[in-house]
């Protein structure tokens, strides 16, 4: 049986996904998060796994507005999706970038874990493995403001755990720890 990752590289196109580059300085893992349709905006994640997977789920995974009315958003998408193994588990992180009032930012993180169930479907049915993405733990985050100096992260540590759509981790920052995000078996 593989792990989710192993699968997750298999079915994924390169081109979907964004690389981990390593910090000039401390040389630690990161990735670099940018969205073209705000001016200026980059959040660098730092501490993130070497193995991780980032997929620009906005750009790779259409909205499929041939098929759905679009009434309640359903066609929205949110822009990326990191998984990654945390202390033996598979957490995926749902991020929406937005530069302004964050209209929006629910529909988006739901659509974005639609693609995660249907990435689950596809590894369950065509790699045979029932169990892909089973366990996996969602994290939902908005990124806001983000066009704005560089500056420590001051995420509370005491916020309620973000694993529903309906109440994500907004994060004002334009750098941040990826364990904060992650918050594993929280």
């Amino acid at each position: 049986m593989a792990d989710d990752l192993t699968i997750l590289q298999q079915m994924i196109l390169p081109s979907a996904t964004i690389p981990v580059s390593t910090h000039a300085m401390s040389g630690e893992p990161q990735i670099v998060l940018t969205e073209p349709t705000c001016a200026g905006s980059r959040v660098i994640i730092d501490g993130v796994p070497n193995d991780c997977i980032v997929i620009k789920v906005d750009d790779a995974f259409p909205a499929p507005t041939k098929l759905f009315a679009n009434t309640r958003h359903e066609c929205k998408r949110a822009d990326f999706a990191i998984f990654a193994e945390v202390g033996g588990k598979t957490v995926v992180i749902l991020v929406e970038m937005k530069g302004g009032t964050g209209d929006h930012v629910v529909p988006q993180l739901k659509g974005a874990a639609c693609t995660v169930a249907y990435c689950k479907e596809v590894g369950s049915l065509f790699w045979n493995e029932p169990d892909f993405l089973k366990q996996a733990e969602l994290r939902y985050v908005a990124m806001r403001c983000i066009a704005i100096p560089k500056r420590q992260t001051g995420i509370d540590r005491s916020a309620p755990l973000h694993n529903k759509p309906d109440d994500p981790l907004f994060v004002r920052q334009n750098q941040v720890q990826f364990n904060q995000l992650a918050r594993a078996g929280a």
